[in-house]
């Protein structure tokens, strides 16, 4: 999967994404941002449901995409999500991702 088929399932599954994707100039870690910006708000306003579409979306976006939109996915939407006091959003969490989150941050303290 490359840049461009990122983006078309993006801006399908969350249409109101389209416009602060567009003005990312095709930068694709400022673009990747902007899909971890709305997945940490669904995270603080304890959305489980669309928080894990995100969530889907990203470990599909890392199981299937090009080296750059791996490394996108790495640094530009897991690095950042912050869990502290969500458990049951790590709980949710795709294993590949937890694996990726843990090799930057070290182990979820409980």
């Amino acid at each position: 999967m490359h840049r461009s088929e990122f983006l078309k399932t993006l801006k399908n599954e969350f249409p109101k994404l389209k416009n602060e994707i567009n003005k990312q100039r095709g930068m694709l870690h400022l673009e990747m941002n902007v899909f971890h910006n709305f997945a940490q708000e669904q995270l603080l306003n304890h959305d489980e449901n669309i928080l894990g579409k995100c969530f889907q979306l990203a470990n599909m976006f890392y199981i299937n995409g090009s080296n750059k939109l791996q490394e996108a996915v790495d640094v530009s939407f897991v690095e950042g999500l912050a869990f502290e006091g969500n458990e049951w959003a790590w709980k949710i969490f795709p294993v590949n991702l937890k694996k990726l989150y843990e090799n930057f941050h070290g182990r979820l303290k409980s």
